[in-house]
């Protein structure tokens, strides 16, 4: 009995290599339209090109023996076996311990320590899994100054650099000193000492009654001031004068003692 798994490999074999069959059959397709009409006009890969399913990618191993050929499915090279029930010879190639011995007799024996087919790309191939050097973006070089012509400086008397012959500085404008304030003086003669006064202020009251609103029906016009009656004497009568004999009380009596009683 086969294990499930060997078939169902035969199967997938079989399967690329019919892909295989009708991708070649389909390059065989001759044109028949004028070619001039394509936008561009499909060319098959040839036997020797790289892409040509029959095209060994890389040479044979030396660990295989005479009988070795290159599986178009698989694109790699294969070895025969002594299985007759195994068309592909998947069995042996495909199992990691099996190790293929031409000095030996060409027999397939399992030997997992010395298998030269599980180092067989160490040397050049690196797995993505194993690469652990971080790319760093690379940092451009700076921009070459163009080229100039050399200037030469000149200085003048007060140490001024100018660029070129002929050509005389601006004067240097120097800035205006700010003025000190200074503070007024204080006449302390005529100051007075005083205690520090502080002045506390009131609370409001909590309970302080809110203004009394204004009536809806106060008119807001003002009667304006009645006038003056034409026929109304403008000289007022004098005052008349205080009888000379009349009574005093004793308040205006006691004013006339220290000379601030009334006059009339």
């Amino acid at each position: 009995m086969l294990d499930p798994r060997q078939e169902i490999m035969e199967m997938i074999h079989g399967v690329r290599e019919s892909l295989n069959a009708l991708e070649m059959k389909l390059w065989e397709i001759p044109h028949h339209e004028p070619v001039e009409e394509y936008e561009e006009v499909f060319v098959a890969p040839a036997v020797g090109d790289y892409m040509h399913p029959s095209t060994p990618t890389h040479p044979c191993p030396e660990g295989l023996g005479d009988g070795a050929y290159w599986d178009e499915c698989c694109q790699c090279w294969m070895q025969p076996n002594e299985y007759d029930w195994d068309d592909s010879n998947l069995l042996t190639n495909y199992h990691t311990d099996m190790t293929y011995l031409p000095e030996h007799g060409n027999v397939w024996v399992e030997e997992s320590a010395n298998d030269w087919s599980n180092s067989y790309a160490d040397d050049w191939y690196v797995a993505p899994t194993e690469i652990v050097e971080e790319y760093v973006e690379p940092v451009p070089a700076p921009a070459p100054m163009p080229a100039h012509d050399e200037v030469h400086y000149e200085t003048t008397d007060n140490g001024n650099t100018i660029d070129a012959p002929g050509m005389v500085p601006a004067p240097v404008m120097e800035d205006a000193p700010e003025p000190e304030m200074v503070p007024a003086p204080v006449d302390t003669a005529h100051v007075e000492m005083h205690d520090e006064v502080h002045v506390e202020t009131a609370p409001m009251p909590a309970d302080m009654p809110e203004t009394a609103p204004m009536p809806e029906d106060m008119p807001m016009d003002m009667p304006e001031t009645a006038p003056m009656p034409e026929d109304m004497p403008m000289d007022m009568p004098e005052t008349a004068p205080m009888p000379e004999d009349m009574p005093m009380d004793s308040f205006q009596q006691a004013g006339t003692d220290d000379g601030s009683a009334p006059t009339t």
